[in-house]
């Protein structure tokens, strides 16, 4: 099978565990520091926008932005690469991150966006978007 969600407590201690180290981590930054990076990032980006487009238009240039200026790392040396933050402050990210900054993104614009986790081969992240009232 393709896709096989972790289920229960399996799911649970592994969302658990990443929430933990993420408030781990946030305790030795600036958090006011982090607020001003993440909006005015934000604010660079809505820009790239078109006044009059659609959900759909606006979908798909906050994906080329980020696809074209996050690049995958795996590494493990980066301390934000599960998070929006990471993709769209640092530029570099792995799936959750990726995810994270579209649904960011994409609230901004009050498009429904959701994160799905599964499991492809190895734990993975991606978003459903609700465009024209279809996910």
């Amino acid at each position: 099978m393709l896709f096989a969600p972790k289920k229960g407590e399996e799911l649970r201690k592994d969302l658990t565990d990443k929430i933990n180290e993420m408030l781990n981590k946030a305790k030795n930054v600036d958090s006011e520091e982090v607020k001003n990076n993440i909006e005015s990032k934000i604010e660079e980006i809505k820009k790239l926008v078109p006044k009059d487009a659609s959900a759909y238009d606006i979908e798909l240039v906050l994906h080329d932005y980020v696809c074209k200026n996050v690049t995958y790392d795996d590494s493990k040396k980066r301390e934000n690469n599960l998070t929006a933050y990471g993709a769209l402050v640092d530029g570099f990210a792995v799936c959750e991150g990726y995810s994270r900054a579209m649904q960011l993104l994409l609230n901004q614009f009050s498009i429904p966006c959701r994160p799905v986790c599964g499991y492809a081969g190895e734990e993975h992240m991606w978003n459903l978007v609700k465009i024209g009232g279809k996910w």
